[in-house]
């Protein structure tokens, strides 16, 4: 059975847009098909209808669970639906229970982290393998996140090249300590360097020496 759209049972005319056709009166039984597939979802749908996905905050932050009080139309691109949301995403994000699809940006890619927020409504679209969202909402709010993250790890790369250059410095300046006053050997003077010996583990060592 086809169903026909509000738009055409209560066309102006006998042909739609062709007035000498005569003014139409809508069918009755065209008016009750119409009315029940908007009131009950049957299998056939007009393309003028929203279906509201009830998320009842069964799923996870990334796994939505959705229940629908109407039949679920089999074809993409058949109706929009309205889903709340309830909790902050922190990753990608798939949609379960009445419909399974992945939740997409309008430009078909994954759902940035942070991006959906409790207290939300967004209207979508199921083209078959995703439910793509109308709109990307707040973009605004996801540049300034992202530029927060940026200047976080901006922060991050300063403060270790700052360690780098602290640990630098501090070696130099214990070469320094060790080296200051050294001039090299003198002429006429002696040097000895020690001879260490060790009973335990038999270590015997002669560092030598320069007579004077």
């Amino acid at each position: 059975m086809t169903i026909s759209t509000i738009d055409d049972v209560f066309r102006d005319y006998v042909v739609d847009g062709v007035s000498t056709s005569g003014p139409n009166h809508p069918n009755k039984a065209d008016i009750r098909d119409t009315l029940k597939s908007l009131l009950e979802g049957i299998s056939t749908f007009p393309d003028n209808r929203v279906i509201r996905l009830n998320n009842a905050n069964a799923g996870t932050e990334n796994n939505i669970i959705v229940t629908a009080s109407v039949a679920i139309p089999a074809a993409a691109f058949q109706v929009l639906y309205i889903l709340n949301v309830t909790q902050e995403n922190t990753g990608p994000v798939k949609v379960t229970g009445a419909i399974t699809r992945d939740l997409v940006t309008n430009t078909s890619q994954p759902v940035q982290e942070g991006y959906l927020k409790p207290g939300m409504a967004v209207l979508c679209i199921d083209t078959g393998n995703a439910l793509r969202m109308l709109s990307y909402g707040d973009v605004e709010g996801v540049v300034e996140t992202l530029a927060a993250q940026a200047q976080t790890a901006q922060a991050a790369a300063a403060a270790a090249q700052a360690s780098a250059e602290n640990a630098a410095s501090s070696a130099q300046n214990l070469v320094e300590a060790a080296t200051a006053g050294f001039t090299g050997f003198e002429d006429g003077l002696g040097y000895d360097w020690g001879h260490i010996s060790d009973a335990t583990t038999y270590f015997d060592q002669d560092w030598g020496s320069i007579a004077a």
